[in-house]
């Protein structure tokens, strides 16, 4: 394993467009201001009330303000499970392409969804796009079942474990095989700053049919801008 320059232009990535934009990360000039600003704001707001901490743990040169920072710094704040990633630091997932993105993202949509038994429906999904250009360990070479790339997120325990003792390192971010696309890369990036020029680049749909997910299509209004 080795560290290598990855440069992608653009590193895709989805979330669901139903979630709001965090636009007090846009509208602050200061970076190390951030995590007073959101405290400020969370004496009215409670849904940037768990966002404080885990801003304030991230250290000032990390942290990134202004246009396109709220994508950035979504995950970093509201710090979830993942394969690299755990409930106290955070990361930001992209793909190499928009279908490997659609892919991983369908896998998660649809087991969560037989999980809740969630009826036909479509997922509405949020494209942003960014450059990323940063030296990442490299694990493409290594093996496909090797326990990095256990494809069951309920064992993820390990391989956060594993991103845990790179960040300890001083590790920057990990570029890896995808799971869900067998021709597809994946970055896990552990700092908001190396994310640059975050955007939206367009709107997805991926169709539930209450069993698997059986079709992903670009959503675009003939009239208005979408959503």
């Amino acid at each position: 394993m080795t560290l290598t320059r990855v440069c992608w232009s653009p590193a895709v990535r989805l979330i669901a467009a139903r979630l709001p934009r965090l636009a007090i990360f846009e509208v602050v000039a200061a970076p190390a201001d951030l995590p007073a600003i959101l405290e400020l704001e969370a004496l009215t707001n409670p849904r940037l009330r768990p966002a404080v901490g885990a801003t304030a743990a991230i250290p000032v040169g990390d942290r990134v303000s202004g246009p396109g920072a709220a994508f950035a710094m979504a995950p970093f704040a509201y710090p979830a499970n993942g394969r690299f990633s755990d409930e106290r630091h955070g990361a930001y997932y992209a793909a190499s392409t928009l279908a490997t993105a659609i892919a991983e993202v369908s896998y998660h949509r649809a087991r969560f969804a037989a999980r809740t038994s969630t009826p036909p429906m479509d997922f509405d999904e949020r494209v942003i796009e960014a450059e990323i250009d940063s030296e990442l360990l490299d694990l493409r070479a290594e093996s496909r079942t090797a326990y990095l790339f256990d494809p069951d997120p309920d064992r993820y325990a390990a391989t956060q474990a594993y991103a845990r003792e790179q960040r300890e390192r001083g590790i920057a971010g990990i570029v890896f095989p995808s799971v869900r696309d067998d021709a597809g890369e994946c970055v896990a990036l552990f700092v908001p700053r190396l994310v640059r020029n975050a955007r939206t680049a367009g709107y997805v749909g991926l169709r539930w049919d209450g069993t698997r997910i059986i079709d992903a299509f670009r959503k675009e209004s003939l009239s208005t801008r979408y959503p």
